[in-house]
């Protein structure tokens, strides 16, 4: 796509690749919501639109589709336009590997070469080719879904962030993961209706694993051990994507800066995570449908505060009745009624992050 004075051409639309490769990691299965200057410019076909939009101007995918639609262009557009060696050409090759040597030097190099290529596929380099448009997107957003991926609410929210110019890169952590995961279903094509308040089926099945949980206040207080290392080591997975995630940027993405924001249990991870190390490539953290605050969710009083830089300017949003973290019928406001019985929380609920 680029070339020798840094410039690039015009892309022709292209159907994103639907079948997926065999070896798709965590960064392939990551998901991403493009806003439209982003899908011009990678030369994709839409397939998602905001509220109330009526034509498709945004895309919805996986990292693996990017990959392997770069894969399919350079194959078509360099690599089948380049001479085939000669006969003369390979019998030159094969002499000169003869030599020990020169043998030794080509694995060398080609051992080299390999570990690039693991080192760039585990990146989002897909996403390079953004640098040369300063128009290519508003910003960039890492998102995280709640406890049961990508459905519903966080769909929503990614489509509405992409919607007002950002890039939303979502690690799906129900993408096969060994603690839990979900059985994916097919992608959403151009021409699939992508209705604003119904979940798209990303998935096909329940989520199944040993970090799975459906929170019941009766079960919590019952075995408080027990789920407060499932919540601890539900931080420690989801904190793990979000580092790995922000180390595998662009650099452009990276100067630009990077707003975090989390739906529930993602949420919680945003609130809990150190983003310090980061520094001002850090621009907000936004926090939805979690209080902040010392309840089931937050196995100690140090959990229930933020983890990352004071500096960061945070914006909490959640219900005054949610079911889950509001201040009166709640499961938080249930678990810590019950102290004496083996619940826990703040003594003064009030179902925010305000204070």
């Amino acid at each position: 796509m680029m070339g020798s004075k840094a410039a690039f051409k015009v892309l022709v639309p292209e159907e994103a690749p639907m079948t997926p490769p065999e070896d798709a990691d965590l960064t392939g299965n990551c998901l991403v919501c493009l806003p439209e200057a982003s899908v011009r410019l990678l030369g994709l076909v839409p397939n998602m639109n905001d509220k109330g939009d009526r034509q498709k101007t945004l895309w919805l995918g996986r990292v693996w589709q990017l990959r392997v639609l770069g894969l399919r262009r350079y194959r078509r557009d360099v690599l089948a336009k380049r001479p085939a060696l000669t006969a003369q050409e390979k019998a030159e090759i094969n002499t000169a590997l003869q030599d020990p040597k020169k043998r030794a030097t080509c694995l060398k190099m080609q051992r080299i070469w390999k570990g690039a290529v693991a080192r760039r596929r585990s990146s989002m380099h897909v996403l390079e080719p953004l640098a040369f448009s300063s128009a290519s997107h508003a910003g960039t957003v890492l998102f995280m879904h709640g406890s049961g991926g990508m459905t519903y609410n966080n769909v929503r929210y990614a489509r509405k962030l992409a919607g007002m110019g950002f890039l939303v890169i979502a690690p799906d952590s129900m993408a096969g993961g060994a603690y839990r995961h979900r059985s994916l279903a097919g992608l959403i094509g151009s021409t699939q209706d992508t209705p604003y308040w119904d979940d798209l089926g990303l998935y096909t099945s329940s989520a199944e694993g040993e970090l799975t949980y459906c929170t019941d206040a009766a079960a919590v207080v019952q075995n408080p051990e027990k789920f407060r290392q499932l919540y601890s080591n539900v931080f420690r997975l989801r904190s793990a994507e979000m580092n790995w995630i922000l180390g595998h940027l662009p650099l452009h993405m990276c100067i630009r800066g990077v707003f975090t924001m989390g739906q529930s249990e993602g949420a919680m991870t945003v609130a809990r995570f150190d983003d310090r190390k980061y520094g001002a490539m850090i621009r907000g953290r936004i926090i939805s449908a979690f209080s902040v605050e010392y309840c089931y969710f937050t196995p100690t009083r140090e959990a229930a505060t933020y983890g990352g830089s004071e500096e960061v300017a945070t914006l909490n949003i959640i219900g005054d009745a949610d079911q889950f973290f509001g201040p009166k019928d709640s499961v938080a406001a249930s678990v810590c009624n019950q102290k004496s019985g083996g619940g826990w929380g703040s003594d003064n609920l009030t179902g925010n992050g305000f204070k």
